[in-house]
């Protein structure tokens, strides 16, 4: 009977100890990981919620599922991000073009193709070139850092820098949108989709020049030291690139293809 009791009394401790062990090792095995992104409808931006949305967010929550990792997103100003990121303090920038210090993605999420915002008035609907506006105020983000090329103009027009942040949470309306309907600006310098959708969804008086002006593949960006899951990551992207699982997924949700939007599978991403 003492025999019994003992046994029993030590099957009720290993139950015990399995209850408490068990959900310690299940979320050891998914590894939770950050990323920041400063908002770029449609691909990632904050819902009403604060809640993070868009193709690249839930392109990411399916390749970490897949991989065992678990995101928390977090919304930051580009800068403050790219930062975080740098100094290892967060795992993943959502994205950029190029920069040093960080372990650079290879297969592009989205394709920064830049146009020049006008008042609907303007008499022109295709844009010829920079010089089109040599010597006009140009408005350009604060936290951009734009392609050589616009770069290179910047001493031939007047370029006026403007913010996209109240403290931490964006501006529902770019305070760059309303300065260019109201003559502030003669042009803004912004992603195509981006500024249609927003002058789409709140009726203002503006219209973007085609074609673009200039572009920029982006990427994602990794933590130094995050090797592993930077190897991860990037071939389940490139995967999905070479078997067309990217162009159907970016089609079913926004209507244009992951290679219609810009992107393509570069030689550096399939020797990966």
């Amino acid at each position: 009977m003492v025999l019994f009791n003992k046994v029993k009394l030590f099957s009720i401790f290993w139950f015990v100890f399995l209850l408490g062990v068990i959900p310690h090792y299940t979320k050891a095995e998914s590894k939770q990981i950050t990323a920041c992104y400063d908002g770029w409808e449609p691909f990632y931006y904050a819902n009403s919620e604060y809640e993070a949305g868009g193709v690249v967010v839930t392109l990411l929550n399916e390749i970490a599922s897949e991989t065992g990792f678990e995101i928390q997103f977090r919304l930051l100003p580009f800068k403050r991000c790219m930062k975080q990121v740098s100094q290892g303090k967060i795992d993943i920038l959502m994205v950029t073009g190029s920069t040093t210090g960080v372990l650079m993605g290879r297969t592009p999420l989205v394709t920064w193709q830049i146009g020049a915002v006008v008042k609907k008035d303007y008499p022109k609907n295709h844009i010829t070139g920079l010089s089109e506006f040599k010597g006009k105020k140009v408005l350009q983000v604060l936290d951009y850092e734009y392609p050589e090329k616009i770069r290179n103009f910047d001493p031939y027009w007047k370029v006026s820098k403007v913010g996209y942040f109240n403290g931490d949470n964006p501006d529902v309306v770019p305070h760059a949108f309303t300065m260019i309907e109201t003559g502030q600006g003669d042009t803004f310098l912004e992603d195509i989709i981006f500024s249609e959708k927003i002058i789409k969804e709140n009726d203002l008086n503006l219209k973007v020049l085609k074609p673009a002006i200039a572009s920029e593949k982006n990427y994602l960006a990794y933590a130094l030291g995050r090797e592993n899951l930077y190897r991860k990551f990037e071939n389940a992207l490139r995967v999905r690139a070479e078997d067309g699982r990217l162009d159907k997924f970016y089609k079913d949700i926004l209507g244009q293809s992951w290679s219609e939007l810009g992107n393509n599978v570069n030689d550096e991403a399939k020797s990966f």
